[in-house]
């Protein structure tokens, strides 16, 4: 990984910037040790023969800066660093990628800002998406309670490593490398004790829909983005 950082409003953010041609603007998901690397290494490579690929470290994640106050920054007020990255980086136009609650900064950065999205691409749709209706809520909301424990398996990195699913299913040696080094970088940041500590918004999977509702579905009539 070659990266550089620069400073978008105060907050000094690491990102990776490959490849020539239309940008594309790769946005990590949300949970202990994710970054920009470890979710994009391979769509990267892929893309940045026919791109110019960047892909950021959202604030409190990866190499960038903590909050000041330690406090998590939620999805909706991520894209506000967001918007500073980009404008540092004299970015006014981009296909926006999102996997899980990037997807969801996606979908709301080009309502905010329609005439910055090129195309919006959303990977693992569960920040974005609405309610089911009855009993396939509370299966959702069960089964999402049980994968995003943040407080269980993140005592010591080896318990990190024993319960993270995506290695369970790949077994890949570079891949556990890359998440021992984001496991080491959370835990000297205090990442990991922010996640601890998340507010019941981001715990709470029937309060937790409600910012998509809020903020992405009464809008999504109106868009005119080529989506998928």
């Amino acid at each position: 990984m070659e990266g550089n950082y620069i400073d978008a409003n105060g907050v000094r953010t690491h990102y990776i910037d490959r490849g020539k041609g239309p940008v594309v603007l790769l946005m990590h998901g949300a949970s202990v040790a994710v970054d920009s690397w470890c979710t994009w290494r391979f769509t990267i490579e892929a893309l940045a023969s026919q791109f110019r690929v960047v892909a950021f470290d959202q604030t409190g994640f990866g190499r960038s800066d903590m909050p000041k106050d330690g406090r998590y920054v939620n999805r909706v007020d991520r894209c506000a660093h967001a918007f500073a990255f980009l404008d540092a980086m004299k970015i006014d136009r981009a296909f926006l990628v999102g996997h899980s609650e990037g997807g969801f900064m996606a979908a709301y950065m080009a309502i905010q800002r329609p005439g910055l999205a090129s195309g919006v691409v959303i990977v693992t749709s569960g920040a974005t998406a609405p309610k089911l209706g009855g009993d396939r809520d509370r299966e959702w909301f069960a089964a999402s309670k049980a994968a995003y424990d943040y407080a269980g398996g993140v005592d010591t990195e080896d318990d990190f490593i024993r319960t993270n699913s995506s290695l369970a299913m790949s077994g890949d040696p570079e891949a556990e490398a890359i998440l021992r080094d984001c496991y080491r970088r959370g835990r000297a940041a205090g990442q990991i004790e922010m996640f601890r500590h998340l507010p019941e918004s981001e715990t709470s999977f029937e309060g937790y829909i409600q910012t998509q509702e809020r903020h992405v579905h009464p809008h999504l009539a109106r868009s005119r983005h080529p989506s998928c």
